[in-house]
Parts: structure tokens; sequence; C-alpha cells
């Protein structure tokens, strides 16, 4: 689709919400990427244990791979840079993540307005994407999300989900800048290490650009119907990926795709074999890198970890 004039949105709107930094995360509350973002974890989660959120490690004679499973936006208290990870982390060399941006939202909004924004008139009103029984739900959302509605009209389905979910972290008392990512990517800079992108932003958003009408339209109605609850599920997000629950993990990131196998196909299991492959290729190069990628990648029967173990490669939990 030939896009045109993309709509500027709302000043602010990329460092509020986050949705410039990790697209991706968003819908699969990882978040996105992900990867996902009031303290929402119960009390008992957070103070009675000390978080250990899952790491694996791969390993041979002359190379560490450290895989890390990640939320893109936690709340500002949670401390969760364990001995464990930090010892893991503060001992590689290179820093692996899924977008190496600079983290300029502005300019990280512009391929994601670029690409989601339709040509005049090749697209028909959001409102008109949905079933009627959930208008009156979509509406609701867009005022909530401060998004002029005409412009909202003018974005290709899948771009109008990612920007209408935005609320849904700002309500959870969610930052992406405390993320793992955000927080691993500035020590990492302060250190000098390297920093290496998985996917570029524009091979991420593709993703999501590629997907059919009808796989976009499931998206669109997956965020209006878990707007209600999103708090309640950001919450269990957390409190799973902080004792390490990654059977737990598994189960929400199933609740979260189940319902288009094709989504599923797209968003999770396509770019697990990816990143196997980079893996598996990086093994040959001596060093130790840390990887820390969306916790809903790193769980369940099609987990990087597993794809690297049809390769024959054997991946160990340390945490």
């Amino acid at each position: 689709m030939v896009k045109h004039g993309a709509p500027v949105p709302p000043k602010g709107f990329g460092e509020r919400t986050g949705w410039a930094r990790h697209p991706a995360m968003f819908f699969k509350r990882f978040t996105a990427p992900l990867a996902a973002f009031a303290l929402l974890v119960p009390a008992a989660a957070c103070a009675a244990d000390t978080p250990r959120p899952a790491l694996w490690k791969l390993a041979d004679a002359d190379t560490t791979v450290y895989l890390f499973g990640t939320v893109h936006a936690l709340p500002k208290t949670l401390e969760w840079k364990n001995a464990t990870v930090a010892g893991a982390f503060d001992g590689a060399d290179t820093l692996v993540v899924e977008v190496a941006e600079a983290g300029d939202a502005a300019k990280a909004l512009q391929p994601m307005l670029a690409m989601g924004t339709a040509a005049p008139g090749s697209v028909p009103p959001l409102a008109d994407r949905l079933p009627g029984k959930d208008r009156s739900a979509l509406k609701a959302l867009v005022a909530e999300s401060g998004f002029p509605p005409a412009a909202l009209d003018r974005f290709e389905t899948w771009l109008a989900a990612i920007m209408l979910a935005a609320p849904s972290i700002t309500k959870a008392g969610l930052d992406p800048e405390t993320g793992v990512e955000r927080t691993l990517m500035k020590q990492a800079r302060e250190r000098h290490t390297a920093i290496i992108g998985l996917e570029t932003m524009e091979q991420q958003l593709g993703y999501f650009d590629t997907l059919a009408e009808a796989d976009q339209r499931a998206l669109l109605d997956a965020v209006v119907k878990d707007n209600s609850s999103a708090k309640a599920e950001f919450a269990k997000l957390i409190s799973a990926w902080a004792k390490g629950d990654v059977r737990r993990l598994e189960s929400l990131a199933d609740d979260e795709l189940k319902a288009s196998p094709r989504l599923r196909q797209a968003l999770l299991v396509t770019r697990n074999r990816h990143w196997a492959d980079w893996i598996a290729g990086r093994m040959v190069t001596p060093g130790t890198v840390f990887l820390a990628v969306g916790a809903g990648h790193l769980a369940g029967i099609d987990s990087v970890q597993a794809m690297l173990g049809k390769r024959g490669l054997k991946v160990e939990r340390v945490q």
C-alpha cells in the first residue's frame, strides 16, 4: 500500500507511551516488545521474594551467550537486577537486543508513521473495521488515547491498534525508560559495551505491516477488548516474570496469540527462528554475549531455546 502524508502525533506522544521505542512488545504484553513495561506487582511478589527473572546460558570452549527474557516497561521501583543477572551482564563484551535504536522517540516514530499511514481513500474509517458491537468501546478508547480520530482513520489497522494500546501502558503506571532493555542499553553505552540489534525498526514494524487485513483487525479487536483488563494482565505478567515462572509466562503469551495462528507465526515463531539462527552463527566467534529479548520469546515449545535445541545446541538455565 502506498503511504502519503503521515499524520503528526500529539506532542510528546512517543515519549509518554514508549510506542516508538518498542512497537512489537505491546501486543504480547512483553512489548513488546518488548518487553513488556503505582506498583503493579502485588506486594508479596516484590517484597517477600527477591526477583529472580529467568536466565539461560549457551556455552562452548570460548563463547558464551546468556539468554535473558525481559519486560519492556516496568514499575520504577522494581529492582530486578540481582547478583546472578548482574554478573552475567557485567562479564559480557556485547549486548544484543531486539532493536538497537538510538533512543530518539521522535525519529523512531517516523518510520512507524511512514509505513503505517495508508494512501488517501484506500482504507475505510476505523470504526468500520470492527463489528458493530465493539464500536462504542472503540470510540471510548480513541477518546482516551488523545489521538485525533481523523488521523487514526488514515492509519492501516495494525498501526491504529498499536497507537490505541498506548493508554494501557500509562494507566498501568509502567515506564519504558525503566524497562529492562532501556536500562541495559544505558549501562552498556556508559561502559562502551557493543550493542547489536537482532532487527531494525523497519524490520520489526514490517512484521505488522505485512499481516493480512483480517489479522490486523483481530489485533485491533484484541486491543479494544483487553483495554479494561490491561492493568490486571500487566500485574500477572510482571509477577510471573519476576518469579522466573516461565510456564506462567508461556500461558500468558498463548492467551494473547491463540486467537490467530497467523499472528503467532509472524510475531513469535518466525522471529524466534531467525534469532536462533543468529545465535548459532555467533557461537563461532569467541566472546561473551548477553542477549535480552521479550520474555515471551523464551517460553514454550517454539521458544528460542527450543529452536537452538533442534540445532543440537544445549541451553542451560542458570536462574
